[in-house]
């Protein structure tokens, strides 16, 4: 049988997973994403970062780094709790240095054209991009964000 497992618990419904595997006598160590999870089933360890903390450094970062004049979250999994507490990080960040947030934008996780346009729309300027920061709240949409960064000069 299995003795352990390594595990990501992005979602409630991987936790009731988690949660089965340990009355199975499972040992379980959380990595990436699930602080919350892990510390709710009583895992011993947990390898990752507090997502909220990771988006306000971000948001702190990219101050440092830009001159910001309003800032988004893209977040391609709205129904993944991490994404959205890095988005609040970042969101809280922007607060906290007086900085101007649009909030979040809600794209496809996959269609890159409706990625592009739902972000075009979202931000509502032609031209120049110059004083917009986004963070990319997930690792598939990098491809998207980096088009889109290319297409339109000033995007940081």
């Amino acid at each position: 049988g299995v003795s352990g497992i390594f595990v990501s618990i992005p979602d409630p419904v991987v936790a009731e997973a988690v949660a089965a595997c340990l009355t199975l006598g499972t040992r379980v160590m959380s990595i990436n994403a699930g602080i919350d999870a892990s510390l709710e089933l009583g895992l011993l360890h947990h390898i990752g970062m507090v997502e909220e903390n990771a988006g306000y450094a971000a948001g702190v970062k990219m101050a440092e780094m830009a001159t910001i004049e309003m800032s988004y979250c893209i977040n391609q999994f709205p129904d993944l709790p991490v994404l959205g507490q890095r988005c609040a990080g970042f969101a809280k960040a922007m607060e906290d240095l007086d900085l101007q947030h649009g909030g979040q934008i809600i794209v496809p996780n996959d269609n890159s054209l409706l990625f592009t346009r739902t972000v075009e729309e979202e931000i509502a300027r032609d031209g120049d991009w110059s004083g917009i920061a986004v963070l990319i709240s997930g690792a598939s949409a990098v491809p998207e964000a980096l088009e889109l960064k290319r297409q339109r000069s000033g995007l940081d």
